[in-house]
């Protein structure tokens, strides 16, 4: 059974501290961390600096969800080369549930 969540040991700021964060979440950061050409050492180092949470892995957890928040709006889908005027493809749920939802005929 794989584990809730994980820690990754970190260099932030010249000084060696751990991140415990869910699959999911480390999954995001290496993908934010690919994508902005950085270690997760210099990610976790930039979000300390700004950080307003009490704790390394909230400020993480947060840095990560406004991330992705921010390449979902518009701009950020502009930016990527798609989004716009594209309405977006139902989820496999919603889709299940217009079928269901369809009369017989």
């Amino acid at each position: 059974m794989p584990r809730a969540t994980r820690s990754r040991n970190v260099i932030v700021d010249g000084r060696r501290t751990s991140v415990r964060l869910e699959d999911a979440f480390w999954a995001a950061a290496d993908d934010l961390c690919q994508r902005e050409r950085q270690t997760l050492s210099q990610l976790c180092t930039a979000i300390e600096t700004g950080m307003m949470p009490a704790n390394l892995t909230a400020a993480v957890r947060l840095a990560i969800i406004g991330y992705y928040r921010a390449a979902a709006s518009e701009t950020g889908h502009a930016r990527a080369g798609h989004g716009g005027d594209r309405r977006p493809s139902p989820m496999p749920a919603d889709r299940a549930a217009a079928r269901r939802d369809k009369p017989n005929g």
